[in-house]
C-alpha cells in the first residue's frame, strides 16, 4: 500500500516548509493525522502512565551543555560516517556496508573495523565511483546558542528522558518509595545524517518515555512467569519464550523489567498492532545505546520490513550517578536503612514511528477499496455524519444529530459535500469505521442509516437509539 500517497491526499502528514522545497527529516501533521497521533498518546497516558500510578512531567526541550556532558551524549551519541574523497557524498558507514556488502556491524564498532570492511569489499561511492576517506564519528546533537554573548551553549535534547533524571530527587519526595515511574512525552532532536522512510528516521521527533526507578537488590514485584513473549534472540532464533526462561538466561534481570516488557506487549496489542507482527529483539552489545547494559528493541513488521518503535533499556545507575557526580548533588535514596543509587529501566517509544507503523499494518483493501481499520480508541473520529442532500430540512436534522453526539463526547466528522459514495470512501481511508446517513425518510421515520466500513453492512436505526448504539459499537471490541 502507498502510505505516502494516502498521507498526502488525506492530509495525514506532509513535509515541512513544503512550498520552499521542504527540508529532509522534518514533517507536519495535518488535521486527521494529528487526531490519530494524539489518540495514540492518550492511550499511552491512560494505559501506561495512569494505570500504573506514575508521575508525568513536561520538561524543557533545550538544556545546558553540562547536562549532556554528564549524560555522555556529547562524546557518545555518534554515528559512524564516511565521506567520498571526490564528490563529498556522506554515508553512514554501517548502513553503507550492510547495503553494498551484506555485512551487519553494530554502529558502536571501532571505526577501524568499518575501514577494514570497506577496503576488503572494495566499496566505492555510488555516485562517482571514487574511494571513501577514513571512518569518523559524527555527533547527532543539535547545539543552540543561549543569549546574546555566544558564550553559553545549550543543546536540543536528543532524547526526552534527561529532564526526568534531573528532576528525580524532587519527584521522589512525592512518593518516597520505589519502584517509581516517571513519564514524559515531547520533542527530541537528532541531526540524522540521512533521514529516510518518511516518519521512520527524522531529525525532529516525538517520544513517549517512561523511566522506572527501582532498587536492584529488592525483587518482590509480582509477575506471571508463565506468560510468553515473541523473542528474536541475537543468535537469530525467533520464537515464543516464557518470562521464566528469559530470567533463567539472564536476559531479564529483575521483575520490574519483566512486568514492563509485558505491559509494552499488551499496550501494542491494545493499540491495534497484529500479534504475529510484533517481536522483541535482543540487541547485541555493539549495537546498544552507550548507556544501556541490556536492551530489547520492540519491533513491528511493516511494508518496509521490521521497524523498531520502542527501546527497552536497562540503564542501571548510569544516569543518576553521572548527573550526581557532575552536579555534585546527592541523587541517592535511603530505603530500609540502606543508601543507594536507584537503577533505571526505560521504555522509550517513538510516537511518530508508532503512528506510521500502525497505519501501515492497518491499511488494507476491502472490496477493492482502501480502508484504514484502526482501533476505535485510536481512530480520528467515532463516526461521520452525512446528510444525503444539503436542503429540504435534511441538513438541519443532520446538524442536530451532529451536535447531540458532540455534546455526548463522541468525536464526529461532519461532511456535506460530494456524493455519499465519495464521502464513504474518504472516511474509510482515514479510519472512520461508522458513517451515518440522514436521508428524506429520516424526516418521517426519525431513523438513520449506519454503515460499517469494515463489513460495508448497513443498518437502519432510530435516532433515539443512536447514542447507545455508537457507545456499544465503540466499546464492544
Amino acid at each position: 500500500m502507498d502510505i505516502m500517497n494516502l498521507a498526502l491526499r488525506r492530509n495525514l502528514f506532509f513535509p515541512s516548509a513544503e512550498i520552499y522545497g521542504s527540508v529532509s527529516g522534518f514533517w507536519e501533521y495535518g488535521p486527521v493525522g494529528l487526531k490519530i497521533r494524539d489518540n495514540i498518546r492518550s492511550e499511552w497516558r491512560k494505559r501506561v502512565v495512569e494505570n500504573n500510578g506514575y508521575l508525568e512531567i513536561s520538561g524543557s526541550s533545550i538544556l545546558p551543555k553540562i547536562v549532556f556532558e554528564a549524560s555522555g551524549h556529547i562524546t557518545s551519541m555518534n554515528d559512524p560516517i564516511v565521506k567520498c574523497t571526490k564528490c563529498g557524498t556522506v554515508e553512514r558507514a554501517d548502513k553503507l556496508i550492510e547495503r553494498l556488502a551484506g555485512v551487519v556491524l553494530g554502529e558502536s564498532e571501532d571505526t577501524s573495523r568499518f575501514d577494514e570492511i570497506i577496503k576488503e569489499k572494495n566499496l566505492v561511492c555510488e555516485k562517482c565511483k571514487s574511494r571513501f576517506g577514513k571512518t569518523e564519528q559524527f555527533n547527532l546533537m543539535f547545539p543552540v546558542q543561549l543569549g546574546a554573548t555566544g558564550k553559553d551553549v545549550g543543546y536540543l535534547r536528543g532524547e526526552a528522558c534527561q529532564n526526568i533524571f534531573l528532576d528525580f530527587s524532587r519527584l521522589y519526595k512525592t512518593k518516597n518509595s520505589l519502584p517509581l515511574g516517571i513519564a514524559q512525552s515531547g520533542k527530541a532532536y537528532r541531526n540524522e545524517i540521512a533521514p529516510r522512510n518518511a516518519l521512520i528516521r527524522v531529525r525532529e521527533m516525538e517520544q513517549m518515555d517512561v523511566e522506572v526507578f527501582f532498587n536492584p537488590k529488592k525483587d518482590d514485584y509480582k509477575i506471571d512467569e508463565n506468560r510468553t513473549l515473541p523473542i528474536l534472540f541475537k543468535e537469530g532464533e525467533f520464537r515464543e519464550a516464557t518470562v521464566k526462561e528469559l530470567k533463567q538466561k539472564n536476559l531479564i534481570l529483575h521483575n520490574v523489567i519483566a512486568e514492563h516488557i509485558l505491559q509494552e506487549y499488551d499496550f501494542l496489542l491494545a493499540l491495534g498492532f497484529k500479534k504475529d507482527k510484533i517481536r522483541f529483539r535482543e540487541v547485541d552489545k555493539n549495537d546498544r545505546a552507550f548507556y544501556s547494559a541490556f536492551t530489547f528493541d520492540t519491533e513491528v513488521e511493516t511494508s518496509l520490513g521490521w521497524i523498531e518503535i520502542t527501546a527497552n533499556n536497562y540503564r542501571t545507575d548510569h544516569d543518576l550517578s553521572g548527573h550526581g557526580k557532575q552536579s555534585k548533588q546527592n541523587l541517592s535514596v535511603v530505603e530500609d536503612g540502606e543508601s543507594f543509587t536507584p537503577h533505571i529501566y526505560e521504555i522509550s517509544k517513538g510516537l511518530d514511528r508508532t503512528f506510521y507503523c500502525l497505519i501501515d499494518q492497518n491499511l488494507t483493501e476491502i472490496n477493492g477499496k482502501l480502508v484504514l481499520t484502526l482501533n476505535p480508541n485510536v481512530s480520528p473520529y467515532d463516526c461521520a455524519i452525512y446528510p444525503l442532500v444539503n436542503k429540504d430540512g435534511i441538513d438541519l436534522e443532520a446538524k442536530k444529530i451532529f451536535k447531540d453526539l458532540i455534546d455526548c463526547g463522541f468525536k464526529v466528522l461532519y461532511e456535506d459535500k460530494g456524493s455519499v459514495g465519495k464521502r464513504y470512501a474518504k472516511s474509510d481511508e482515514i479510519g472512520v469505521r461508522y458513517a451515518i446517513t440522514i436521508d428524506y425518510d429520516s424526516l418521517n421515520d426519525k431513523a438513520v442509516t449506519i454503515r460499517d466500513s469494515w463489513t460495508t453492512k448497513q443498518d437502519r436505526i432510530k435516532v433515539t437509539d443512536l447514542k447507545n448504539k455508537l457507545f456499544e459499537l465503540k466499546y464492544k471490541q
